[in-house]
């Protein structure tokens, strides 16, 4: 995102007048109207009364979204801070959309088994191996 939507979010952040709390309860108000758009959107039973179009949605998507980043910077968070963490977490949700195709075959699947034994006074070991 560029310097002028960066600096117009600390700016409008800072004459918010919500504290912290606030404005966490304010992302979970929009959320619910997020949430209420989708589901009419989506013609979901108990909902059918109401109408709702993808510019709805989209617009409460950005309302999310602002009262999200300006409750980030609420806590403290600084432009290169959130610059680096989209960054990271775009970078995430693509690797993760890109190993999405790997999970079908168990065999590229790295995994570790727990377990929990309860001792009874005999102690008896058998090694147990599996080639994948």
């Amino acid at each position: 995102m560029n310097n002028s939507f960066y600096q117009e979010l600390f700016e409008l952040t800072s004459r918010d007048k919500k504290d912290l709390l606030a404005t966490y309860v304010k992302l979970g108000e929009e959320h619910g109207e997020l949430a209420r758009e989708v589901l009419a959107f989506a013609n979901e039973p108990g909902v059918v009364h109401r109408y709702s179009t993808h510019q709805n949605i989209i617009e409460e998507c950005i309302d999310v979204s602002l009262v999200a980043l300006s409750l980030a910077v609420k806590a403290g968070c600084t432009e290169d801070q959130l610059n680096d963490m989209l960054r990271n977490k775009m970078d995430k949700w693509g690797n993760i959309l890109n190993n999405e195709g790997r999970m079908k075959d168990i065999k590229n699947i790295p995994f570790e088994i727990h377990c929990t034994f309860e001792f009874s006074g005999n102690i008896r070991y058998r090694r147990y191996t599996r080639n994948l």
